[in-house]
């Protein structure tokens, strides 16, 4: 697919049978679509927010593709894409510290890059959130507070906060997140701890 050629799949994309219809219709809400400036030179969006408007718009040399559920290609700018799902199997953890390095190499040389999946909430979340670990220091707490000011939106799923937990260990030798299981509006779920006690945050658990 050449880049002329992009500004065109806002209308009617072509995604796989997992994806529906009005799945990609939910993603072109601006809450979704918006281009998030979390740290400098590193942005997040979902797969409908990947357009030639907003790629010339922010000026991205390098976009971080985790959406699987869509293939693409854009001639004028260097991409690369990584197949894993948003569900409980997908080793997200393998890929943070090798990505978080490839980010850091071109924001510190002032290149603008986006981290996308195909809602921008979880699995490129989850990757901006290991990016933010390793290399700006933040706790996995503070990392997501941080995140969720410019992307209300985003929420890991369990198995990429468990991976996540994990890799703050590995960075830092403990977690400051624990998953826990709890009832919330008479439903049994299992959340981070820090979730329990915020309540925009228990909102967004039970937003359609």
């Amino acid at each position: 697919m050449k880049f002329s050629e992009w500004t065109a799949l806002t209308n009617g994309i072509q995604v796989s049978d997992v994806v529906t219809e009005n799945d990609f219709r939910i993603t072109k809400r601006i809450e979704f679509s918006t281009f998030s400036l979390i740290t400098a030179n590193l942005y997040l969006t979902s797969l409908a927010g990947i357009t030639a408007i907003n790629l010339e718009k922010y000026r991205i040399e390098q976009i971080f593709d985790f959406a699987k559920e869509f293939e693409y290609k854009i001639d004028s700018i260097a991409h690369k894409k990584f197949n894993f799902e948003d569900s409980k199997s997908s080793d997200l953890l393998s890929a943070f510290d090798n990505v978080s390095d490839e980010i850091k190499s071109l924001t510190s040389h002032g290149h603008n890059v986006v981290v996308h999946c195909f809602s921008g909430v979880s699995r490129s979340a989850a990757m901006a959130l290991a990016y933010l670990m390793k290399y700006e220091r933040l706790s996995l707490k503070n990392a997501f507070y941080k995140i969720a000011e410019k992307r209300a939106i985003v929420r890991p799923n369990n198995s990429f906060f468990e991976q996540l937990i994990e890799y703050e260990k590995r960075l830092f030798g403990n977690s400051s997140v624990t998953m826990i299981e709890t009832t919330l509006h008479g439903k049994c779920v299992t959340i981070p701890d820090f979730f329990e006690k915020d309540d925009k945050l228990i909102a967004n658990e039970f937003k359609e």
